[in-house]
């Protein structure tokens, strides 16, 4: 018969030792198992650092303002989401448009998106983490790995400035552990889910979809290779379900949204079709098409970004070809064409100059990094540097403004160098503009412009819904008609650049130049970055684009819209 010892007995009087010597302990551990909230708080902090040093992303401002005029706005309703750009961002930061009237940065400087974006930073690094953890790598490993790409300086920036580089990149991670998990259980709920992530994504960006058929490739091969003891009619079956049930809730997600934009905004693929499109705006802003102008370009963003890259990905998808490896090939199966499609489509001219568009080389490599660890002790020394190597180089690469544009004024911030000069946009121009119709005590719907441009004024303004701007419903006709729909003020830039895509340019070319009747110029502000230059137009009777006559000294031919 086995008995149990006797406690012994403690007096109460007297501290416990290892109590008392267990309390660092508990603390570390408890530290390290916040890991999460400190990586939050590190992204959030840093957002907030970079809006104050006046260090802003156009499109996340914009996203931003496109949440509250859904909300605030003149006519708030959905459309205003636009539906050009992924409406999951944008959607996410409504709870923070509410807060705006406590705190005005959340709106004026984007800070909303921060929020957002710091958020999907961390999903995908405890994501990341997992995904390492279940593929058998050791804690230190896996904590190399993951602080190699979620603390990457370039990463860092998207995951704190409202971007959709950020959810973009992390919900691809998720994707990748879920086929990960199936590759390992052959569970098909982990292939669902793997879908449904990947079809949530095409609501942040489009380039998920190339991932959907990398996906289906990898799982397609996984269910020909699982079943290869059976009939040749088995694995065709076994290879048919694993693609379907990995992409039909991708697709099925992709047409709900574009079936949402069509209802909501008139146009299916706003990005490939609307005037404010990635091609779109990239022939307005002068991209080069050449073909070896463009491919040298992103052949010198793409190494100097990643310059590991070229080299560890053929060692890498060596080693798991002949170790017979999947874990490699799960990662660039999601992960390998969308930086591809990215690829061609800078190199084609069809998107603009950024190297933004690159950022997956970076998890790529470092995940790439990992398989060296199948060398032990050599391999975990080389991953070490890699990790370090790639992150020295991302950050050179911002630190060039002809190479990162957008990046740059983020280099220059941490630095402590003056940054606002370098940003993406600058909002003085707007804020004097804002401040000026703010207090002109106008109703609502008085005042024309359009969240293209305009979302830079419509940041900054209290009084949103005093704006009309294009998501509003009866905008063409208001445009057509501004005096009889009750505008009295409208915005205008200069119609050269992106400025030619502003509807106002578009309707009203001889506007801007002070040539049309009907119009006196009430403000002109001066600013930097783009547009340099704004003018505030007051409305002193009816105008329309085919009636509106040049003044004197202008050009006397009737402006005539479409000829």
């Amino acid at each position: 018969m086995t008995t149990l010892a006797p406690t012994p007995t403690i007096d109460a009087s007297t501290p416990s030792r290892a109590t008392t010597s267990d309390l660092p302990t508990r603390a570390r551990r408890l530290l390290l198992r916040a890991w999460p909230a400190w990586l939050y708080g590190f992204y959030v902090t840093l957002g907030i650092f970079f809006a104050h040093c006046g260090v802003l992303m156009g499109d996340a401002v914009s996203r931003t303002v496109a949440a509250r005029m859904v909300i605030q706005g003149y006519d708030p309703h959905l459309a205003s989401i636009g539906f050009v750009w992924g409406p999951i961002p944008t959607v996410l930061e409504f709870p923070f448009i509410y807060l705006n009237h406590i705190w005005p940065s959340l709106v004026s400087l984007g800070l909303a998106g921060t929020f957002v974006t710091a958020a999907f930073g961390v999903f995908g690094a405890i994501h990341c983490k997992a995904l390492l953890t279940e593929r058998g790598y050791s804690t230190r490993v896996t904590a190399i790995i993951t602080a190699g790409i979620f603390l990457n300086p370039f990463i860092i920036i998207f995951a704190s400035n409202g971007m959709s580089e950020m959810p973009y990149l992390a919900l691809l991670i998720a994707a990748a552990h879920q086929l990960s998990r199936f590759q390992l259980t052959g569970r098909m709920t982990d292939l669902a889910y793997a879908g449904v992530i990947l079809g949530i994504d095409c609501w942040v960006r489009y380039e998920p979809l190339a991932a959907a058929f990398g996906a289906a490739v990898f799982v397609g091969a996984l269910g020909w290779h699982m079943h290869k003891t059976e009939s040749v009619k088995a694995r065709i079956g076994a290879l048919t379900a694993n693609i379907v049930i990995v992409t039909l809730p991708i697709f099925s997600l992709f047409l709900i949204f574009i079936g949402f934009s069509w209802w909501l905004t008139g146009i299916a693929l706003a990005q490939t079709s609307s005037i404010y499109g990635n091609a779109a705006i990239a022939q307005a802003a002068g991209v080069s098409t050449f073909a070896p102008i463009r491919v040298a370009e992103v052949s010198s963003q793409l190494l100097h970004l990643a310059p590991l890259f070229v080299i560890v990905f053929p060692i890498a998808l060596g080693i798991s070809i002949l170790r017979r490896g999947t874990f490699f090939p799960v990662i660039i199966a999601v992960l390998l064409p969308p930086l591809l499609f990215d690829i061609e489509g800078l190199s084609t001219g069809s998107l603009l100059d950024l190297i933004r568009y690159l950022i997956l080389s970076i998890p790529i490599t470092v995940f790439g990094l990992a398989t060296l660890t199948e060398w032990r002790r050599p391999g975990r020394i080389l991953l070490t540097l890699g990790v370090v190597v790639s992150c020295i180089a991302s950050f050179l690469a911002i630190g060039s403004p002809t190479r990162a544009s957008q990046e740059y004024a983020y280099h220059q911030a941490v630095l402590g160098q003056p940054a606002a000069q370098y940003s993406d946009i600058q909002l003085g121009a707007a804020k004097t503009i804002a401040t000026w119709l703010d207090a002109q005590n106008l109703p609502p719907g008085s005042i024309l412009t359009d969240s293209f441009l305009g979302f830079m004024v419509l940041s900054q303004t209290k009084h949103p819904n005093r704006f009309v701007t294009a998501p509003v419903q009866a905008y063409s006709a208001i445009i057509q008609h501004p005096y009889q729909h009750g505008i009295r003020y409208i915005i205008a830039v200069p119609p050269d650049g992106t400025g030619a895509l502003y509807p106002v340019n578009t309707y009203y070319p001889g506007l801007y130049p002070g040539c049309v009747n009907n119009t006196q110029l009430a403000l002109e502000v001066a600013g930097t970055g783009t547009p340099a230059n704004w003018r505030v137009y007051s409305l002193t009777g009816p105008i329309t684009p085919a009636t509106a006559l040049y003044h004197l000294g202008c050009k006397t031919h009737q402006v005539v819209f479409g000829g």
